[in-house]
């Protein structure tokens, strides 16, 4: 590789070329670096950042899809006009994707970015190539882009920790004063704007000459035939034992099995575009025999990955995750089964290829949206009706408390996933249910929302009290696991509620935060009132000049299990349901807990231990 001689006039006849080369991914560099900025600078401006979060997400697509098309141009040699129509039409798309999207993404707009994203870069990696162009031409142009990427990011970190070691030095030495956000300023600079003007700089241009006199770089030699070739094929190995096991052994493959398979395949199909360049070369003629074997292998693979996911698609239906490992399965079915009985299979369409159906499922019945949709409505109107919650079309709030931990885990996971992927409305059958739920809260005048859930934040229906309030059962997590026997429990106060106005008219006292790992004596009251905490016998004695009172704390914790269901050994409740008020003829109380643990035993309850709780009460 020649190296041109550094001088000012060489960078600024660079900086020059850039721009008349590549006049919209530049802009939409430095559209992206004022936004970072920006973003920055917002501090705490949460309503400020989520319109400058999305509009940075439709400028980081905005650079890759206008260097596509500029690089798409050249290669077909289009005339300026269509250049320029073309290009007025990318960033009305642009404009249209922005105004489209939503202010709070959900994973089904993460999804749509995703994709883009993903069939962009991937388009990058074949808008050069002219169907005349030689495989090895192919593997060059891929090497010489991958290399440019990461020698910008190289350069970009360096240039960063040299600036702000330079600040730093100033700052300390001489007492300056340095904006707090400045270093943040610099990052979003050097990353935003200096490492894509590098790339463009140095992406491969038709002038350049194929082959002729091209030198494979060392490092990416190193790579890809010393370590990424001998990794696939020990891999492949691994996963071969694996299916032998499965197979002797009768058992089910195990779903990650199929993030393994698709991982590894498309590491081992990167590594054959990278190398294709040494194919020619005598010393490397075992690539050829690399190729053809490597998609012969994958086939058994494939069959055991759809042996994997069908099991869960079985139980769960399918998912925007499920759905792409199927699309990816048969998408690295086709293309094993092309390469093997096609001896002149080219490797430049397998990008081509993926770009496409990654599009393809995103719009029409197919989308990926549209099936898990109609899936997971469909396993949610099956759990509702077997459970008796839905009954002729109709919502019915189950009140005996009989649904099994696995519905009501089934339920959750379902209500869950459009909470956070498309929105709860789109399930027809819950409207009636959450339109009376906003009602009720607007009488109340309150919006009730677990605001850990950050889909919730905003909605008068969280997906907790559409579970509990409208289904009869509180919402189960998916890290949850159902009780068994002779196991401990555990009550906790939500740590995300909201503060509550409490009435203390009606008491003269309050104990607050007690724990049984305190001493004995837990507080003197000025009127000659003392009070312990008795670990053994559990139960708090209220020593007064008269006699002595004594509160049971295990009848208390027991009446407080039995009117909450335990869900799992991690249980989370209201604060009104970890309240608990007694009066008889000598004291008035209200316990208010914090968290207690328990053995829970052939339903009863045993050993309970780690009460944290608040004590408001008047003697009489």
């Amino acid at each position: 590789m020649k190296i041109k001689k550094i001088s000012f006039q060489n960078i600024v006849e660079g900086i020059k070329n850039v721009f008349q080369r590549f006049p919209l991914p530049v802009l939409f560099s430095v559209i992206t670096c004022v936004l970072f900025i920006l973003e920055i600078e917002s501090g705490y401006k949460y309503h400020y950042k989520e319109h400058i979060l999305k509009a940075i997400f439709v400028s980081i697509l905005g650079f890759m899809l206008s260097l596509a098309i500029k690089l798409f141009s050249e290669k077909k040699e289009y005339s300026l006009n269509l250049r320029s129509v073309i290009n007025i039409l990318m960033v009305a798309f642009m404009i249209y994707l922005y105004f489209t999207l939503p202010l709070k993404f959900r994973e089904r707009d993460f999804i749509v970015m995703t994709i883009f994203y993903l069939s962009t870069f991937m388009g990058l990696m074949f808008a050069y190539i002219r169907k005349e162009d030689s495989e090895p031409d192919f593997g060059r142009y891929n090497v010489d882009m991958i290399i440019r990427i990461v020698v910008s990011m190289i350069f970009a970190q360096i240039l960063f920790f040299g600036i702000v070691s330079a600040i730093f030095a100033i700052e300390q030495l001489f007492d300056f004063g340095i904006h707090e956000n400045l270093y943040g300023d610099i990052f979003a600079v050097v990353s935003t704007l200096f490492a894509p003007m590098y790339f463009l700089a140095g992406v491969p241009d038709r002038k350049e000459k194929s082959l002729e006199s091209y030198e494979f770089p060392k490092a990416m030699k190193v790579l890809t035939i010393y370590i990424l070739l001998p990794m696939v094929i020990g891999y492949i190995g691994i996963l071969y034992v694996y299916m032998f096991k499965v197979i002797f052994t009768q058992d089910w493959p195990k779903g990650i099995v199929s993030y393994l398979i698709i991982s590894f395949s498309f590491v081992g199909i990167n590594s054959l575009i990278l190398s294709s360049p040494l194919k020619k070369s005598e010393k490397y003629k075992g690539l050829e025999t690399y190729t053809k074997y490597f998609f012969r292998a994958l086939i058994p693979l494939i069959i055991m990955l759809f042996f994997a996911i069908s099991k869960r698609v079985g139980q769960y239906g399918i998912t925007e995750k499920r759905y792409f490992v199927i699309l990816l399965a048969l998408w690295l079915l086709g293309v094993s089964v092309y390469f093997v009985i096609n001896k002149k299979a080219k490797l430049k369409y397998l990008p081509i290829t993926l770009s496409i159906i990654s599009l393809l499922s995103l719009f029409g019945p197919w989308s990926c949206f549209n099936i898990s949709i109609t899936s997971q409505k469909g396993r949610l109107e099956k759990l509702l009706t077997n459970t008796k919650i839905l009954v002729d079309g109709k919502i019915i709030k189950n009140e005996t408390g009989d649904i099994s931990f696995d519905d009501r885990k089934g339920i959750s996971s379902i209500v869950s996933y459009f909470y956070d992927t498309h929105g709860i409305d789109k399930v027809e059958f819950l409207k009636e249910t959450i339109e009376r739920l906003e009602a009720d809260t607007l009488n109340k005048k309150e919006a009730v929302s677990d605001n850990y859930y950050y889909r919730d934040k905003d909605l008068n229906v969280s997906r907790s009290r559409l579970v509990k309030e409208g289904f009869g059962f509180q919402l189960i997590n998916n890290w949850q696991t159902g009780v068994t026997n002779k196991e401990n429990i555990s009550f906790q106060k939500k740590y995300y509620n909201k503060s509550q106005l409490i009435n203390i008219k009606e008491y003269d006292y309050l104990l607050d935060d007690v724990a049984n790992y305190q001493s004995d004596t837990l507080a003197i009251i000025q009127d000659g009132i003392s009070i312990e905490l008795d670990r053994d016998r559990m139960q708090v004695v209220i020593y007064n000049s008269n006699d002595n009172i004594v509160l049971d704390l295990k009848t208390v914790i027991k009446g407080l299990v039995r009117k909450n269901k335990v869900v799992d050994q991690y249980n989370q409740l209201e604060p009104d349901e970890m309240t608990y008020e007694g009066e008889n003829d000598r004291i008035k109380y209200r316990i208010i807990f914090t968290s207690f643990s328990f053995m829970k035993e052939d339903d009863d309850i045993k050993n309970i231990r780690f009460p944290v709780f608040s004590m408001y009460f008047t003697i009489k």
